[in-house]
C-alpha cells in the first residue's frame, strides 16, 4: 500500500523530520497479521505502541465528558445554548449499555437537541420512545451484522473443509489464502478439522 511505502521510505531516511502515524483498527487485525500480506507488514510497522480502547460501557468515567463534548458540538451547529443535564439524566446515561459505543451516544444527544428547546435535558428528553427505538435499532444492526459475518465465515469454512476432506493446504490453495491465516480462522471458530478427515477415512 502507499502508506506502507511511505513508512518504509521515511524509516530509511536520515536527517528528515519524523513521521508520526496514529491509526485505529478493529479486533480483526490478528487475521491480517497472520496472512503475511502488505497489511500485515504495515501493522507491524505501526505497532510500536499499542493502546486498546475498551467499549464505552467499560469506560464510565469517559461518558459524561463525551456527553458534554457532543452537546457543545451539536449546539454550536444549531446555534443554541448548551443545555444542562438533570442528575437523573446523568445517572441514566451512566447506566445505559451503549451497544454501539460513542456513535449511539451521539445519536441520542442529537435527537434530544432536535426534539426539545429546553435549557435542561431530563431522562424523558434523552430517552423518548422514538429515541429508544432508534438507539435499539442502531445497536441491533451492529449486533446482527457481526452475527451474520460470524455465521457466514463458519458455514463457509465447514463447507470448504468438507469439500477438501480436512486438507488445510488444499483449502488454502482453493481460497488463495495464506495457510497460517486460514488455520487461525478455523481455530477462531473452534472447528475440529479431524472430523472431516475421519469422515473421509470411514468412506
Amino acid at each position: 500500500s502507499l502508506l506502507l511505502k511511505l513508512v518504509q521510505w521515511q524509516s530509511a531516511q536520515e536527517g528528515v523530520g519524523r513521521l508520526r502515524v496514529l491509526a485505529t483498527a478493529a479486533d480483526r487485525t490478528a487475521d491480517a497479521y497472520a496472512s503475511g500480506s502488505p497489511l500485515a507488514q504495515l501493522i507491524e510497522r505501526l505497532s510500536t505502541l499499542r493502546v486498546r480502547l475498551p467499549p464505552l460501557r467499560e469506560r464510565r468515567d469517559d461518558l459524561l465528558p463525551l456527553v458534554r463534548l457532543f452537546l457543545a458540538e451539536r449546539c454550536s451547529e444549531l446555534g443554541r445554548r448548551v443545555p444542562a443535564l438533570t442528575p437523573a439524566a446523568a445517572r441514566y446515561l451512566l447506566t445505559h449499555e451503549w451497544g454501539s459505543n460513542a456513535r449511539e451516544l451521539s445519536v441520542v444527544i442529537t435527537q434530544a437537541l432536535h426534539s426539545t428547546p429546553s435549557d435542561v435535558l431530563g431522562v424523558h428528553d434523552l430517552f423518548t420512545e422514538h429515541n429508544q427505538q432508534n438507539s435499539l435499532i442502531e445497536s441491533s444492526l451492529q449486533q446482527t451484522k457481526t452475527q451474520m459475518i460470524v455465521s457466514f465465515e463458519r458455514t463457509f469454512l465447514e463447507q470448504l473443509l468438507q469439500a477438501c476432506q480436512g486438507n488445510i493446504a488444499k483449502a488454502a490453495r482453493i481460497t488463495q489464502k495464506n495457510r497460517r491465516a486460514l488455520f487461525e480462522l478455523i481455530r477462531k471458530h473452534e472447528i475440529d478439522v479431524e472430523q472431516y478427515r475421519a469422515a473421509t477415512r470411514q468412506h
